[in-house]
This record gives C-alpha cells, structure tokens and sequence, in this order.
C-alpha cells in the first residue's frame, strides 16, 4: 500500500511539475507582451508630444505619466527611447500642397511608426530587461 501511494506521488510530481514550469513559461510571456504593448504606447505618446512641442501637449495630457508607471524598463531605456522618436520626429516636414502648406502630419506619421516593423524590433531589443526581472 505504501509503496503504491510512492508511486502516485512519483507520477503526479512527474506529470505536474511541467505543467507548472509551462505556467511559468506563460506567465512571463504574458508579461513581456504587456510591457511591450506599454513602451509601443509610451512610443506613440512620446511622438506626438515631441512633434506637437510647441503646442505643450505635455501640460495638456497625463497618458505618458501614467505609462512609465506601469513600465519596467530601465530610465536609461526610455532616454534612449526618447532620443530616437526625437531624432524621427525631427525630420518631419512641413507641407508644400496648397490646403495645409506650412502644416506637419505629425499624427498620420506617429501613427505609421508605432505601426511599423522598424520600431517593433527597437522594443524588442529591451526584452531582456523584462525577462531578467521573471
């Protein structure tokens, strides 16, 4: 009888531990999707406060505060992260067509950065801060 109980132990300890390991697995990867999904949003925020910077969207607008605490990235990230949407969004040029001369598509090209291959592969450069702290 004792030895038939080892047993089931045996077999439930074999049969469960990869089940919680596998937990585990899924667990940090839902985190590193959210934090993720959080720095491309932080992105985004950052690139329509630095193309509208002289309309003070920052004073106007709590979305960015509320992002970086929820992030997990390192301050040294998000500078880094801040200096590349800078540099992007420096090199929007304003209209030459008639109806909007003058204006800048600040909005249509965060947009489209915050879509693109480009920037998801820069987030994904910072997954091992995200994985180290799991």
């Amino acid at each position: 009888m004792e030895i038939r109980i080892k047993k089931m132990l045996s077999w439930a300890f074999i049969i469960f531990l990869p089940i919680c390991t596998l937990g585990q697995k899924i667990g940090a990867s839902n985190e590193l999707t959210l934090q993720r999904e959080l720095l491309m949003d932080y992105g985004l925020c950052k690139c329509l406060n630095f193309g509208f910077s002289k309309d003070s969207l920052l004073k106007k607008d709590y979305s960015t505060t509320v992002l970086v605490e929820q992030l997990n990235y390192s301050p040294e990230t998000l500078t880094y992260l801040d200096s590349v949407i800078k540099i992007y969004t420096d090199s929007f040029l304003e209209s030459s067509y008639q109806d909007v001369r003058g204006k800048k598509g600040v909005m249509i090209n965060c947009i489209e950065y915050y879509k693109s291959r480009e920037f998801k592969l820069l987030v994904q450069r910072f997954d091992k801060q995200i994985l180290g702290k799991n």
